[in-house]
């Protein structure tokens, strides 16, 4: 984009290892990624495991694997796009493996390199995580958006409660991923920045956090289906356009075998699809109970379990002799995507602390059938498009997904699932070009703040 004339000038900064998959990471990827679409300098500053300790450097390729092929095809491996600011070590936090980065002395120098190449914002993704952020809150001079992401506040949230408010207060723009993830801001910040609509006299937002949501990358879940045929996929058959749900053609792999290995499964067999981090928060134990339940309905179905994690050795010892159970481990954003839009339902047993439906969401925009547990932020947007489920139940859960297995062989879904279209139609506004948009808002109007 060399000789274009920058909008704004932009730094993302995420406490989370960029060469570690989640949820955080994957936002400010996209984010980043819209924003050089709309010609506005951005840099996104992040730990990552595989770099020596402290200091800063700019990103290499092969730092990456997988996901240094997407960086690249999106112009994302320019010197300047990505920064690496310290070395992550995985701490616990909320029920999962933060991979942050503790060292005071590589967050000075990030700082330095904000203060040093003249940003016109500087936005912080999850504010109270370890990280540059916190320098940033304590010492930057330039206009601060803060956006948070995580629900389930614990000990730390109260114990930092004073230096959080403090920081937050120097924070132009407060926002939130949800109400939920509010909620959890507000137990260090104090109620007083629940949303509320309110506004100063002299006209300015007062210190309330607006509430966004996660954007999702509509094109990639709406467009899967017509892929073209994967051949290092082969356990996948594409589902023919027009066809009804339940004919997504699987040659399943036996459990504990790779993708593609034979099995008995029937090719018209229905296709269940859990897509996240084997934790205990995930709930991926609940479902495998579940299964064990519909497992030898006549429809004789299929559950891919996608994703690794501190869980994964002990879930395969349990439940690795079910022959309809495939293990296909981490996979990258396309054929996540992919095998999304062909399978029949997906399922989210998560047993609480998410902050947001991102997974489900994906599915909607794949016109795929959702179970998933009842929990604040699936509940929230997922509403009448998905069967929930009250979470840690697996009877339930079993229940649940016979209903939406019956809907798939019969094509007579429950009233609220008829029109799956709708469901695509819901997706489509939590897209991360129109989160991008919203953002692209919010700095302008601190930016201009700032300049009075």
């Amino acid at each position: 984009m060399q000789g274009e004339r920058w909008v704004l000038r932009v730094a993302l900064l995420c406490p989370y290892a960029l060469d570690v998959p989640g949820g955080v990471q994957g936002q400010v990827m996209g984010l980043a990624r819209e924003f050089l679409e709309m010609s506005i300098d951005v840099c996104i500053m992040a730990p990552a495991r595989g770099v020596g300790k402290g200091g800063t450097k700019y990103v290499a390729r092969e730092q990456f694997g997988k996901l240094s092929t997407d960086l690249n095809d999106r112009n994302m491996l320019r010197p300047g796009i990505i920064e690496i600011v310290g070395r992550s070590i995985p701490l616990k936090a909320n029920g999962s493996i933060a991979p942050v980065d503790i060292s005071p002395g590589s967050w000075v120098k990030g700082l330095r390199s904000i203060d040093r190449r003249g940003y016109d914002i500087v936005h912080i993704h999850e504010p109270f995580a370890p990280g540059i952020g916190y320098a940033c809150m304590l010492a930057c001079k330039l206009p601060m958006v803060g956006t948070f992401h995580r629900a389930g506040a614990g000990l730390p949230y109260r114990v930092l409660a004073p230096i959080a408010r403090y920081g937050a207060s120097r924070i132009d723009s407060l926002c939130a991923v949800s109400y939920e993830a509010a909620q959890t801001a507000c137990v260090a910040l104090g109620k007083g920045y629940l949303p509320n609509g309110k506004s100063t006299e002299d006209g300015r937002a007062d210190r309330t956090i607006k509430i966004l949501w996660n954007g999702i990358d509509i094109r990639r879940f709406t467009g899967a289906h017509s892929a073209p045929y994967r051949n290092d996929m082969p356990d996948v058959a594409i589902r023919s356009s027009g066809s009804a749900a339940g004919s997504a053609g699987v040659t399943a792999g036996s459990a504990g075998s790779p993708a593609g290995s034979s099995s008995a499964i029937s090719p018209t067999s229905p296709v269940i699809v859990f897509a996240g981090r084997h934790e205990k928060r995930k709930g991926l134990h609940i479902l495998l109970e579940a299964f064990k339940d519909i497992s030898n309905l006549p429809s004789r179905p299929v559950l891919w379990v996608i994703g690794e994690g501190p869980e994964t050795i002990g879930l395969r010892s349990t439940y690795g002799d079910d022959s309809g159970v495939v293990w296909l481990g981490a996979v990258d954003d396309e054929e996540l995507a992919y095998r999304i839009a062909v399978a029949d339902i997906l399922c989210a047993p998560s047993l609480g602390g998410e902050s947001f439906g991102m997974v489900p969401l994906e599915a909607m925009a794949a016109s795929t059938l959702i179970v998933a547990s009842d929990i604040p932020g699936y509940r929230a947007v997922i509403g009448d498009y998905g069967i929930l489920v009250p979470p840690g139940n697996a009877r339930l859960l079993s229940e649940g997904l016979a209903l939406a297995l019956d809907a798939v062989q019969n094509g007579k879904p429950p009233a609220s699932l008829e029109d799956l279209s709708r469901a695509r139609r819901h997706a489509s506004e939590y897209s991360m070009h129109a989160l991008a948009l919203s953002y692209v808002d919010i700095y302008e109007n601190v930016a201009s703040r700032s300049r009075r």
